[in-house]
Parts: C-alpha cells; structure tokens; sequence
C-alpha cells in the first residue's frame, strides 16, 4: 500500500512546479556571450594556454568554450587553469547547493585529467579529479559534501578548472558551468534504494520488514512535504532530511541486510541465538558498523594456498541481542584429510581486528568515524557492543615444503555470557612452493626512529622484530632517505630472508640550489666517501648487485645540473650501481638528456608505458610510487579506500603495466603516536 501510495506521489512531484524551479540549477557560465571568455584568467604557461568562445560542443545553447593547454615542459607552469573569481561573477554562496558541474568534451588525442579546485575567502581548497576519455563528453561533478570540513560554502572566492603537467597538449570543450541542488534527484534516488533493499533482502523478508515500512513511511512523508513546496526554497528547507534519509539507505539500510542474513542464519539453529557468525573476504574492509558489506553465512571457510604463503579469511562476530563480554576466538590444529601428511603442516592464527577514529580529510572520502585497521594479535578477548559486527583476522601460513592437500580444522567462539559456536575451516594447499624472494623490488622506508614514539626507546631485538614481519611480507625493510649505509649484518639477515633491493644512502638536494649549479664539492666528496667505504664490503658478501642510491626527492629542473654532477661522479667510479630519483621528468631522461640517472620513478599517473619502454630501450629501468597521492580513482594506501586497492595496485595494475619496481616513502610514520596500542578493539590510536 505505501508503495503505492509513494509512486502516486512522485507523479503529483513531476507535475509540480517546484520539479520546474529554475534555481534548481544555478548557472555560473554557459558560454552565450562573447564576453564570458573575458570573465576567466587564463594562467599563464609556455606556451600560452587559451580559452575562447566556440560554437562547437555546445550544450543547450548556441555556444561552448574551447580551452587549450599545452604539453607542460621543464620550467612552466604545473597547472595550467581557467579561473573566475567572484569579481568576474561567480557566486560566492554554495551552500544551498550539492554539485558544482560542467559538461566536457574531450578532443584531446588520449585520455586527459582534469579537475576542478574551489578555493574560500579563507583561502581554503577543495578540488578533485577526473579521468576524460579521448571523444567523449563526460559531466564533471564535485560534490560539495565532500570538501573539508573546515571549507566555508557560503564564501566561495574563486573556481578553476585546471590540469596538471599534461603530458601531452590537452583540448577540451566546456559548457554549462552550474552549482546543482539534487533535493528532488535524490528524494527520487531514496525510493529507488527503498526498492532495491526490498528486492535484494526477499530471502530476508520478515527480519526486513520492520525497517522497510519505517523507511516507506518516512519517504511518503518527504514526497507529500515536497510536493507541497511552492519554490525551490522551500525545496532546499528539505534537504537536510532528504540528505539523512539518503545517507541512511546507503549506510545502515544496505548494511542491514547481510546483518539480517546472519540473524537468520544463526536463529535457525537456535532460536535463542544471542550473536550470529559469517566470514568475509580479506579484501574487503569490515566496519563495526555504518558501512554496508559483504559476507557469506556458511559454517565453513575454504582458503587455498601455495606452500611459503600467508593467505588470511575474516571470521565475523555478529552481537543483535545483547553486548558480547570477554569474546575469544580459538582455532584447533589443522590435520589433513584421510589421515595424511607430516610434521610441516598450516599454522593458524585468529586476532580481532582493531578500529581507529579518522577525522574529515582534505580530500573526497566515503566514510568518517572508525575504521578496521591494527591487527590486535595481543588481545585474546575482547566486548562486542550490541548491533555491532567485529570481524577477526585468521591468517593461514603455509611454511615451505607443506604437504599439498586438504586440511581441516575447527574454529570455536567463546564469551563470558553466551553460549559457545563452532565453525570449520578448510584449507587446500597446492603442491607448489612460493618463493622467499618476490620479483617485484620494493623501496619502501620502514622509518624505525618513529619506534621511540610509541615505546619511548628503540632496541635493536625490537626494530629487529619489524625488520622481520615486513620481510615476512616480501617487502624490503628500507629506507630511501638513509643517512648512512646499513650495517652489512642486518643486510645479511635481511638477505637470507629474501632481500631484493636496498638504499645505500641518500643523496639530499642542497638548500638555495639555483639552475645550473653543481652539487656542492664538499659534500660530493663526502658521499664517494662513504660508498668507497661500504661498497667493497658489499661486493665481498654478495649483496653489491642488489644496492642503489636513491637521490633528488621529486625535484625539478632546477636541480637536474646538480643532479647530474653528483650522480655522474657515482657512475663513474661505480658504473654498475643503480642510481635512482623520483625526480619529475616525464620522459624519463629523453628530453633532459640526463644520462647518469639509471631508475626513473614517477607517481603511478605520471607512468607512461610507451615512454618508459622506450626508456629501457635505453638501459633505464622506470619505476612507478605512490605517497600521500594521487588520490580516487587512483589506487593508493589511505586508510580510507579499499583494502583491494592494494591487491590491484601490487598485483593487476604491476602485471599490466610492468613497472621494474614501486617506491613508497612511509611504512611507518607516527608523528603523532605518544605509546603503543594496549587495548581494543576500540583504540586510541592516531592514523
């Protein structure tokens, strides 16, 4: 009935004038008038970028902009933009608006990103970014719910479309420049969601159905008050409790039905169940609460693996009824099946996963509040609070040598006020080792002074221990900006767990280095130095063909001559000794002609297959990094986005795109942490 009631009601909407206010939609330029070309700064470049008033692309007018940036060169502007201020017209008011939008028609020969940055009276930024495929047009819409949180909307200053180093000349048409307000988008979007939480749970319907009418009711209501508006304004007094409806359909709505999946689950094998239990993927991030997921409600886990690996399965402990108190988790020993195999078998661990509180970021992120993070292998039991999921990490380590096969065993969930639960987990390892050495060479710096932070003092048994959980991984316990050398004893125990590259020091760009200086001569000599020190002592113990020296930190032209005289000193002493940079030269070399550089590493968007395929033509070896960017669509390491996205940027995008390495300069940094995690699942852990 109330659905019935509901499409009646969006009917009476679309013929209502309020669907029809024009403030709906509040244009900021739409590129009629030859004067609108005048109203935005171009910023300078070399050569000149342009923006002019065309009549090709047009978006319902007449008349659109062409607006031209030039391949970005050494020495010019890194981001070219068309701003317009609020003195040449742009309202400075977005609060009562959702979106600021164009429409976009990418003529460029390949794809280009461009973004929009708004900047405050406060001097304040939000921005974002987006991927225009080659001959499409595309929307650009930055929704203004995701500025930062201290972005003041009813004092916007300027707007700039804009581009970063293009890599190559970029040519767009763009029109229709609006701030949007989706109050009636999004009133119609919530029924949508409404029907498709009722589709998507009928296997789940009688544990539904009390939030179903509520949220029926309470989008009748919404549609009935909309319906009575007379004006836009009115329109927008709704809008808080449209944007709380939405949020709760895609918040605690959608996560509603995998957690009325495992009620009804665990309520079939006994009606006075008091917790429910599922397992979830390891590449999916399990929130306490709030952020909907994905989970199976089997009583068993199957994992399959390779000998020398670590594959892991989240066990999650679902608490409806009441909280959980002094919640453990126990895994039995896996035997194999038909009574087979040896003494090496799979080892098994299971530790609740820990939450830390983020704060609104400056950048677009899905989700504020507490996030799945630390792994707590210290805390053997732990409360569920009522409504609240906590996933547990069981982590299946397969040594060398394994007999291949199934193996079984036997999860138990105890507390200290419910009854006990017992799963399975079935572990299949294939009759094949992992090797101790991955191909991929990492530099990614494991910054152990940070280890004062949190436990006041550094021993080496324990930055021994972290050395050795990160290699463990396959990852290198480097440190790309190593004041000195590395002791050849950690470097020996580093290699014979599985070493494939390490930074021998770190070459600093000078303070006041003008273009066209050399490196300073003192410090050159200080530097061959320290390698006629330290390399014949990696020669002698078989490690020299895996160090580099990394130098020059993301630097500019200004400093390539220095660059150049430092490192063409090393390569001629040492010729064979990988030299590395993440310094910005598109071409890797090419166009610089600097030859004294071995390994080009570029941020992953600026990795360009064509070129550094031409550059390994060369003898050079591209690299691609991530750090505190780029940001979404990009695949990076924030806590924020997806735990697949490491997966995808180690794995799929490595194997498609064939970088010779990944650089990323903190494994660790703890600015702020003043001790160590003591206690969970909740913490106080700073991220």
């Amino acid at each position: 009935m109330l659905r019935s009631i509901r499409f009646a009601i969006i009917i009476s909407l679309l013929a209502s004038a309020a669907f029809c206010a024009p403030a709906e939609k509040l244009v900021i330029c739409d590129f009629e008038r030859d004067s609108d070309a005048a109203r935005f700064v171009v910023r300078a470049t070399t050569p000149p970028s342009r923006l002019t008033v065309v009549t090709e692309h047009a978006c319902g007018g007449t008349r659109a902009a062409s607006i031209y940036f030039p391949k970005w060169r050494e020495g010019s502007e890194q981001w070219p933009a068309v701003i317009l201020t609020a003195e040449n017209g742009l309202p400075t008011d977005w609060s009562g608006y959702d979106a600021v939008a164009c429409e976009v028609f990418n003529a460029s020969t390949s794809e280009v990103d461009l973004g929009f940055f708004a900047a405050d009276a406060a001097g304040k930024r939000a921005s974002q970014h987006f991927a225009l495929a080659a001959g499409k047009s595309t929307t650009m819409r930055m929704a203004l719910d995701a500025t930062p949180a201290n972005f003041d909307l009813k004092h916007v200053k300027e707007l700039h479309i804009f581009a970063t180093r293009p890599p190559d000349a970029i040519s767009v048409y763009v029109d229709d420049i609006r701030l949007e307000s989706d109050v009636i988008p999004r009133l119609t979007k919530a029924g949508d969601l409404i029907d498709k939480l009722r589709k998507d749970s009928k296997d789940c319907a009688a544990e539904m159905a009390p939030l179903l009418n509520e949220l029926d009711e309470t989008y009748a209501d919404l549609c009935y008050r909309a319906s009575r508006a007379t004006d836009s304004a009115a329109l927008r007094k709704l809008r808080p409790e449209i944007v709380s409806l939405d949020t709760r359909l895609r918040t605690q709505a959608a996560r509603a039905i995998p957690e009325a999946r495992l009620r009804s689950a665990a309520r079939k094998l006994s009606a006075k169940s008091q917790y429910a239990c599922g397992f979830a993927r390891s590449m999916e991030k399990i929130f306490p609460k709030d952020v909907p997921f994905t989970c199976s409600t089997a009583r068993e886990a199957t994992v399959e693996l390779a000998g020398n690996e670590t594959e892991c399965v989240q066990l999650l402990i679902y608490a409806f009824t009441q909280d959980l108190k002094g919640a453990s988790v126990h895994v039995g020993p896996l035997t194999m099946v038909g009574g087979k195999g040896g003494l090496i078998r799979p080892a098994v661990e299971a530790s609740p996963v820990g939450f830390v509180e983020t704060k609104k970021p400056p950048y677009a992120v899905r989700y504020v509040g507490w996030h799945p993070d630390p792994i707590l292998d210290f805390l053997k039991s732990f409360d569920v609070r009522k409504g609240e999921i906590q996933p547990v990490w069981v982590r299946i380590k397969a040594p060398a040598g394994t007999p291949p096969g199934d193996y079984r065993g036997q999860i138990t969930i105890k507390a200290a006020n419910a009854s006990p639960t017992t799963l399975a987990l079935k572990v299949h390892v294939w009759g094949f080792d992992l090797p101790k050495q991955t191909h991929l060479r990492t530099a990614m710096s494991l910054y152990d002074h940070f280890l004062a932070n949190a436990y006041g003092t550094v021993t080496e048994p324990m930055r021994a221990k972290y050395e050795d959980f990160v290699l463990s991984y396959r990852i290198n316990p480097d440190n790309i900006y190593r004041p000195a050398p590395p002791p050849i004893e950690s470097l020996l125990r580093w290699n014979r767990e599985g070493l494939n590259a390490f930074n021998i020091i770190y070459v600093r760009t000078p303070d006041g280095l003008k273009a066209g200086d050399p490196y300073p001569p003192d410090r050159k000599q200080a530097i061959l130095a320290k390698l006629d020190e330290i390399v014949p002592k990696l020669k002698a113990n078989g490690l020299y063909s895996k160090a580099y020296v990394y130098g020059f930190d993301e630097i500019g032209p200004e400093s390539y001559a220095a660059m150049k005289d430092i490192f063409g000193a090393i390569k001629a002493k040492y010729p064979d000794l990988l030299t590395m940079t993440t310094g910005r030269e598109h071409t890797y070399g090419e166009a610089s002609g600097i030859d004294a550089v071995d390994a080009w590493v570029p941020l992953t968007p600026y990795y360009d297959l064509d070129r550094a395929e031409k550059a390994r033509a060369r003898g050079k070896q591209v690299w691609w990094y991530t750090c505190i960017g780029p940001k979404e669509p990009f695949a990076n390491w924030l806590i924020e986005y997806d735990a697949s996205d490491a997966r995808v940027l180690m794995g799929l995008q490595t194997a498609k795109y064939r970088p010779d390495g990944y650089l990323y300069y903190a494994m660790m940094r703890w600015p702020l942490t003043k001790k160590p995690i003591t206690d969970g699942p909740y913490t106080d852990w700073p991220p």
